[in-house]
């Protein structure tokens, strides 16, 4: 499929792009109607190609904040525990999804959710769906924000609460991590009363960046 020459003309500059966008709803002419989409609802449809040195790069993806990494402890907490890290949001924008890595170890399937809370005063800023855990369940669990989730440049306690015992992973850092006991269901806010512990968890923020859309004149159509 080819992006006419005509609408590649008119995005001259590097910017920004969503080829797959085009190409899947053949998309060859019709100029307003790239202008539309592009304006409408550029944090879904656009990427980063490239941008100038004297331009401010604005990432349309949706970053991550938080740990990445699978820990290399194992560790089950208790059920009616609330049990997290705080980690530090570089911008501002909205929470899309708190994903943990979770294992299944013992013969209960307890139900988990996650809430996001500020480090600075506890308060509650968002929560996620709930799950039940999967039998034989191994690796990463993405849990969509339903409620809230409104981000600044500060730090947050990421944090998942089930009702039974649940294996996570961790790697230890001084007082990078929370637990506190707490009978589920019902979202403490705000969150205090929690023992600080040396537990940096699995767990990490995905989010859609704030700001205005690119101007025009900033955007890159390529030609395939």
């Amino acid at each position: 499929m080819i992006v006419s020459t005509k609408i590649a003309k008119m995005f001259k500059d590097c910017g920004f792009v969503n080829i797959d966008y085009l190409l899947q709803n053949k998309i060859e002419s019709n100029p307003s109607k790239i202008l539309n989409i592009l304006n409408r609802d550029w944090r879904k449809w656009v990427k980063p190609v490239c941008v100038k040195p004297n331009l401010k790069s604005l990432d349309p993806n949706d970053p991550n904040f938080g740990y990445e990494t699978k820990g290399g402890t194992e560790l089950a907490p208790a059920g009616n525990y609330i049990n997290g890290s705080w980690y530090s949001c570089p911008g501002t924008g909205d929470a899309d999804s708190i994903t943990v890595y979770l294992k299944q170890k013992f013969e209960n399937l307890p139900k988990i959710k996650c809430p996001i809370y500020k480090k600075s005063d506890g308060a509650l800023v968002g929560y996620t769906e709930e799950w039940t855990l999967t039998s034989g369940w191994d690796g990463w669990k993405t849990f969509n924000i339903i409620s809230g989730g409104s981000l600044t440049a500060q730090d947050y306690w990421l944090v998942f609460w089930t009702n039974n015992l649940v294996s996570g992973y961790e790697d230890a850092e001084t007082n990078k991590g929370l637990y506190k006991s707490q009978t589920y269901d019902g979202f403490p806010d705000p969150l205090t009363g929690f023992t600080l512990i040396a537990r940096k968890w699995s767990v990490y923020c995905t989010y859609t960046t704030g700001g205005p859309p690119p101007s025009l004149d900033t955007i890159l159509v390529q030609v395939i």
